[in-house]
């Protein structure tokens, strides 16, 4: 029962910021499994994500805090680049690579510890707002390019989703998280797709299913906390996450 209360706990922070878990699953994995390839961890962690994305997902509809349209077109530019992500994990050294976002991933988590997020503008933009059009291209770009990053590193998306949706379309913290989490539910079920066909993940082992069914319970739980936390908390929590990834990227 360890790994499904890992798995539960993971999930609620997860889905409570909207980054899906991966960011304290892969570093963890790595201690406790120090023998393990990259593919496997990073084949388990978005197994979980998936999982867990999925049950937040449907959490955040019933509260009306997921933007469709946005997610769709990042979805559509998100699939591929997650997909490609995986496949060049097989032959691709991630030593320079991590040390690079590791770096702007520490940069970006000291912006958003100082920024006030009580002035973030477009707070106006609810689930249903139609959005100016050059908005879906620039996101749709950078969703390509952080479905690339995600898979590669077994991470999911939604570290750098929130804060493109937060400040660059302008939506409210809560919108965000919910809209991130249908695009990891999606991305991250792509990225195990492509992991169940390179057979790095045995769905024979025990901790695969208590994992993932223990990230789908708690994501029910931090998806129902998520609405009684502020935006500026919470964007708060997810700079730590972020920090906490790029620590550990830098460590190895």
């Amino acid at each position: 029962m360890l790994f499904a209360s890992l798995g539960f706990v993971i999930g609620a922070i997860g889905t409570l910021i909207g980054v899906g878990g991966g960011f304290l699953l892969v570093p963890i994995l790595l201690v406790l499994y120090p023998d393990r390839s990259n593919m496997w961890v990073g084949s388990l962690s978005m197994w979980m994500i998936a999982l867990n994305a999925t049950s937040g997902s449907i959490s955040y509809y019933f509260k009306k805090t997921i933007h469709f349209r946005t997610a769709w077109v990042f979805i559509v530019m998100a699939v591929p680049g997650s997909v490609l992500g995986v496949l060049l994990e097989h032959y691709v050294s991630r030593a320079a690579f991590e040390k690079i976002f590791a770096i702007v991933l520490t940069a970006y988590a000291l912006f958003l510890v100082l920024r006030k997020f009580d002035k973030v503008k477009g707070g106006l933009i609810t689930a249903g707002s139609q959005l100016p059009a050059r908005f879906y291209v620039t996101g749709g770009l950078v969703s390509f390019v952080v479905g690339f990053v995600a898979s590669f590193l077994g991470l999911g998306g939604g570290v750098v989703h929130v804060p493109l949706l937060v400040h660059f379309m302008g939506f409210p913290v809560h919108l965000a998280t919910g809209t991130s989490q249908l695009i990891l539910a999606a991305t991250a079920w792509m990225a195990t797709s492509a992991h169940i066909y390179h057979g790095d993940i045995s769905f024979s082992d025990p901790m695969v299913w208590q994992l993932g069914l223990g990230a789908a319970a708690g994501a029910q739980v931090g998806a129902r906390f998520s609405t009684r936390v502020s935006g500026p908390i919470i964007m708060k929590i997810l700079a730590v996450a972020m920090l906490i990834v790029a620590v550990r990227l830098l460590l190895r």
